[in-house]
């Protein structure tokens, strides 16, 4: 974190370091921070300040800001050179409401995109809002079966 506000310090206008202090803002699960991320006018990759201020939402976790974060991470997930996270995030999002359905179309999208994604990525995505909870295991098991959407088979927790 320090080393971003530094650099935002001396050049408030470069977009990857308003990025770059907002996920530091995610590791240390501060909402508002994530939020206020500033997009650059200038920055191609607004999928990732999508998916950002989703995640700085789910991290607040207000009904209106959990209902706002999906529209703007399925934003994220919508732009051709876009990441895993916004799925990820999606998929948090879906188990957090208890649609396992949902879940799995959001994690099936990113494994046909992303075709070395695997469990310790999304481990490593939902960290900061559930580390150690069984909703990781839950998506670990998604990710290393495969899961194609639709598909109703149960994963014994």
């Amino acid at each position: 974190m320090p080393v971003a506000e530094q650099g935002l310090a001396l050049n408030p206008d470069y977009a990857f370091l308003h990025f770059a202090h907002g996920m530091a803002a995610v590791r240390l699960r501060n909402a508002d921070t994530t939020i206020r991320a500033v997009l650059s006018p200038h920055d191609p990759s607004i999928f990732s300040f999508k998916t950002l201020l989703g995640i700085g939402l789910m991290l607040r976790g207000e009904p209106d800001d959990l209902s706002t974060a999906r529209v703007h991470l399925r934003e994220g997930a919508s732009f051709e050179r876009t990441t895993y996270y916004p799925f990820i995030g999606a998929a948090l999002l879906g188990l957090r409401a208890g649609n396992t359905d949902e879940v799995r179309i959001w994690i099936s999208d990113p494994l046909k995109k992303f075709p070395n994604l695997n469990a310790e990525y999304v481990r490593e995505a939902a960290h900061p809002f559930y580390e150690g909870s069984p909703y990781c295991d839950y998506l670990d098991r998604l990710i290393e079966q495969g899961l194609p959407p639709g598909e109703k088979r149960l994963i014994e927790e």
